[in-house]
């Protein structure tokens, strides 16, 4: 009678074990990654290379962070965007998070993505050959040869033309004439000989190195110009609540950046494929062009300060009124410590198993299990029938004590 309790017994547990352990495995699911609004101005921008780069080579997926990419029609709707909160974090050039500064929207830089101007001066081959130019000659030499030339530039970079112009102690307006042109028709215009030379960026500056022969000149990207270079520019921020909140979530984002600024440095090819993942629209020759372009531009760390605020107000955009940072508390806009806590902590741990919740078990799954312990069960009653068969019957003696 015990043997038969405990075959019974132990058929229940089996049973529950089998229908219960086998469903688990079968419909279990990885800790949901945490997702995480992003505004970019721009979807493509290369001059966004860290960002981009981090994103395609699952650098926010190593920390559990999907990113859900928000990207206005315009690119001057960010900051409007950016005001009324639409997405906690966001990827923005520095006329715009210093409006937002300047206004006291309640914004933090914590990562930088460039530290080199992505602006740079290219000429058509034969103008370049015409006047005897050479690149590696001193930067003032180069610019002086373009004495009485025709510069395209979009309405805002004139502030960075004359900057660098005086970097060398010369005025751009008395050397070149600088032809205004926007920045989609920078490229139609140097083909129709409005202009000698270019001062773009991306996308512009690859359409005219790879489809209309020209010759760089300046590279600022590269560093040509120490005065422009090692530069707060381009930055992740947050909104402060939102890193209150989640500031977890914002350091392993940062950690994410500084893996895909390492990459950039470290292997260009493997950044080309991330980056083509991240953008698959791109044209891969363009990238192929710009990632050696603007490879020098990446900062080598993401790292963020107050002292870099007012040399990028210097270059606010000509076509704009810089606003005024007087009397703010930079240190309440630009937090270095969660770059030194992405840096110095290990990658965010998965969730322990306990706070995975799973789904229900499937019918299947159940009738799996309970066919298993079935069998198994079947199997347990004959082996005990058995033995109680061989088992000899006590003796008159000993039933009656």
């Amino acid at each position: 009678m015990v043997t038969r309790v405990l075959h019974r017994l132990s058929f229940i547990a089996l049973f529950l074990v089998l229908a219960f352990g086998l469903a688990r495995p079968a419909q279990a699911a990885e800790s949901p990654r945490t997702p995480v609004r992003v505004l970019v101005p721009d979807g493509d921008n290369l001059q966004y290379l860290a960002f981009w780069a981090a994103q395609g080579a699952g650098y926010f997926a190593d920390e559990g962070i999907d990113i859900d990419l928000l990207v206005p029609e315009l690119p001057a709707q960010a900051i409007a965007k950016a005001i009324a909160g639409e997405a906690p974090v966001a990827v923005l050039p520095p006329p715009v998070y210093l409006e937002l500064i300047a206004d006291r929207v309640p914004i933090v830089l914590v990562a930088n993505l460039l530290r080199n101007d992505p602006i740079n001066l290219v000429v058509r081959r034969s103008v370049f050959e015409q006047h005897a130019m050479n690149a590696a000659a001193p930067l003032r030499d180069r610019l002086m040869s373009l004495q009485g030339l025709r510069v395209g530039v979009a309405p805002g970079p004139p502030t960075r033309l004359r900057a660098l112009f005086s970097s060398v102690g010369l005025d751009a307006d008395s050397v070149v004439k600088i032809v205004i042109r926007r920045g989609p028709d920078q490229n139609d215009a140097f083909a129709r000989d409005e202009c000698d030379a270019l001062f773009a960026h991306t996308p512009y500056l690859e359409k005219a190195l790879d489809d209309q022969d020209a010759v760089m000149l300046v590279d600022q990207s590269g560093g040509d110009v120490p005065a422009l270079a090692m530069r707060q520019i381009h930055g992740l921020v947050a909104r402060r609540e939102y890193l209150d909140a989640h500031r977890s979530t914002v350091v392993g984002m940062t950690r994410a950046l500084a893996r895909g600024e390492t990459l950039v440095h470290a292997d260009l090819a493997a950044t080309e494929e991330a980056v083509m993942r991240a953008l698959p629209s791109l044209e891969r020759r363009h990238l192929h062009t710009m990632l050696r372009v603007y490879q020098r531009a990446v900062p080598e760390t993401p790292v963020v300060g107050t002292d870099g605020l007012a040399p990028a107000l210097e270059l606010f955009p000509a076509s704009r009124t810089p606003p005024s940072l007087e009397g703010i508390s930079l240190a309440d806009f630009v937090d270095p410590t969660v770059l030194a806590e992405a840096m110095g902590a290990q990658p965010t741990p998965k969730p322990p198993a306990a706070r995975v919740v799973r789904p229900p078990a499937s019918w299947l799954s159940l009738s799996v299990g309970a066919l298993v312990g079935l069998v198994v069960y079947v199997l347990l009653r004959r082996r005990g029938g058995s033995r109680d068969h061989q088992e000899p019957k006590p003796s008159a003696s000993s039933r009656t004590g």
